[in-house]
């Protein structure tokens, strides 16, 4: 079994953790999380959930974790992003020696997550961009290996036409509802300015209600992209990842994180 770590605030993990399985054709796997948004990319057998209210109890949550890996046993266990763990939690568990220790990471905010850092002993560090320079003396240190590698996102299809009477302005974020609210408000403004009178669809798992906006909770959003003739987002890594063929007519607002360096991201 080849088990998956995914912890984190947002659907990016999960999205990032489904395309690199996909491309590197990695089965049997199964993806311990706690988020219900993984139902969207993972099967029932596919996902081993963890009680987010266990977050606050760190000796339940680290026995709960220490259960999961005993039980699956796998024969490599995957972390995302975070080499010990998004609140060093990994620190405290036993990995068996026949398990093999794989990292796949972005870009972290290295002074801000240096006090949670751990020995570990990575077989092999999957690269995603280009990291801070104490993250990558880090990633040297723990690993036998370091490869950087791009992660190639399908391009999905609509089942359904997309179809306005008038251009289509897209909005896509999630999870954050002020931070939402902040790009649909961008782009009115824009289309004051502009005078335009656009379609303004906005494609978030948060629930938008503004009068003359269109809210949807799907998946894929980039189905939505080539029907866009403007696309406003933030600077998460699968955004970013995900609107490079369409650079030309994407607004990107960064917005801060504790570990997540948006502000970077954006000016690359």
């Amino acid at each position: 079994m080849n088990l998956f770590y995914c912890m984190g605030g947002g659907w990016g993990h999960l999205r990032r953790t489904r395309v690199f399985i996909d491309l590197l054709n990695i089965s049997p796997v199964k993806v311990i999380t706690a988020s219900p948004l993984a139902e969207r990319l993972f099967s029932s057998e596919e996902l081993v959930m963890i009680d987010p209210n266990l977050s606050g109890d760190r000796k339940q949550y680290n026995q709960r974790l220490s259960e999961i890996i005993s039980a699956e046993n796998p024969v490599a266990f995957y972390i995302d992003t975070f080499p010990c763990g998004i609140l060093g939690e990994l620190k405290s568990v036993v990995f068996s020696p026949e398990t093999n220790l794989y990292l796949v990471t972005r870009r972290v905010k290295w002074d801000n997550y240096r006090a949670l850092a751990c020995t570990m002993p990575f077989e092999k560090v999957f690269l995603l961009e280009e990291p801070e320079p104490g993250q990558l003396e880090y990633l040297r240190l723990c690993s036998q290996e370091v490869v950087t590698m791009e992660l190639d996102y399908p391009v999905p299809e609509r089942a359904e036409p997309v179809n306005f009477k008038r251009p289509m302005w897209l909005v896509v974020h999630g999870f954050v509802e002020e931070e939402v609210l902040s790009l649909v408000h961008y782009a009115r403004d824009e289309a004051k300015l502009q005078e335009q009178w656009p379609e303004i669809v906005v494609i978030s798992d948060c629930e938008i209600r503004e009068e003359g906006v269109e809210w949807r909770n799907e998946y894929p959003a980039s189905a939505w992209f080539p029907h866009a003739a403007r696309i406003f987002t933030a600077a998460g890594f699968n955004t970013i990842q995900e609107t490079r063929p369409y650079r030309h007519k994407q607004k990107i607002i960064p917005f801060p994180r504790k570990y997540d360096d948006q502000f970077w991201r954006s000016r690359e």
